[in-house]
């Protein structure tokens, strides 16, 4: 059960990396003006 949750933990994890990505870009852009 515990390697289940694992795996579930990282996928969430792994699909919110898109999300870290442009809220960095956009910071960066923010930084720029």
């Amino acid at each position: 059960m515990g390697n289940i949750a694992n795996m579930a933990k990282h996928e969430r994890w792994v699909a919110a990396l898109p999300m870290y990505n442009v809220s960095a870009s956009l910071r960066d852009d923010w930084a720029t003006l």
